[in-house]
């Protein structure tokens, strides 16, 4: 028996080394003779192998050793083989968002910076009690913020007093900027309405909130009865608007009810000293 496996294991290197192929083949899977012989065994052609040493040609035995080979490497793969995890889904990454920037490095003039202040600054009249704000441009001790005195004026670092009320934001900046040109050299003045406090409208009757209140720009009748408010006794089928027309008190209807359905002509524009009555 010893004799015979010996017999065998040299007949098959014999087999692997006349064809290196197949060896090559068996070396890269791990399969070792003794595991071929195996599965010869398992196989049941071990009396192939037997037939062999007596005279069986080298041809039939290689053939066969070549089968046991192929079974035994695709047994081994399938095995072997593990299905792939999917691939993570790529996720394109947010474009980068560029902030432009300004390339006008245009000094602003005097005409032009006034008109931070939006619409005020080209119909507004400045009034008593008003806020505004002064800015000279790379020039900080000029520049503040100032309250029209009652007399309509305001007081200027260097400059001293100025009348303020009556003029709208952009005229205000140009008599600024003459008076500055004595201390500085092309002065840019910027003149901001920062508060509303000369315009005012006052309410009555029925309101939550009685007596006066500020108007602001473009201000409506609507408006001003929201931000009041009425109580549950208000009767606003019978609110009227009392205003001075040429020195005369003239009553307005309001109609409320069709204000609120979005009709314009019924929300009227407010006026400083109007009076809204809610009975």
């Amino acid at each position: 028996m010893r004799a015979s496996a010996q017999i065998e294991r040299k007949q098959i290197s014999e087999i692997f080394v006349s064809n290196r192929g197949e060896k090559q083949t068996a070396d890269k899977h791990g399969v070792s003779c003794q595991t071929l012989l195996q599965t010869f065994r398992k196989l049941g052609i071990q009396n192939q192998i037997e037939a062999k040493t007596n005279g069986v040609a080298k041809m039939e035995l290689k053939i066969l050793l070549i089968a046991a080979l192929l079974s035994t490497t695709l047994t081994c793969a399938c095995q072997d083989q593990q299905p792939a995890a999917p691939a993570a889904p790529a996720t394109a990454a947010p474009a980068a968002t560029q902030t432009p920037t300004s390339t006008n490095n245009t000094t602003p003039s005097a005409t032009a910076a006034p008109l931070a202040a939006g619409h005020l600054a080209e119909s507004y009249v400045i009034g008593p009690d008003d806020q505004i704000s002064i800015n000279v441009w790379k020039e900080p001790p000029f520049s503040g913020a100032f309250a029209v005195r009652p007399d309509g004026m305001i007081t200027v670092p260097l400059v001293g007093d100025m009348l303020a009320a009556g003029l709208t934001p952009t005229d205000l900046a140009a008599q600024i900027t003459v008076k500055l040109h004595k201390f500085l050299q092309d002065p840019v003045v910027t003149v901001t309405v920062t508060a509303i406090k000369s315009k005012l409208i006052y309410l009555m009757g029925e309101v939550t909130k009685k007596g006066p209140m500020d108007m602001t720009p473009g201000m409506t009748v609507l408006q001003a009865i929201g931000m009041a408010g009425t109580t549950e006794y208000a009767n606003l089928k019978k609110a009227y608007l009392l205003r001075d027309v040429n020195g005369v008190r003239t009553k307005i209807p309001i109609h409320y009810k069709e204000a609120l359905k979005g009709n314009l002509q019924y929300d009227i524009p407010l006026k400083p000293g109007d009076t809204i009555v809610i009975p």
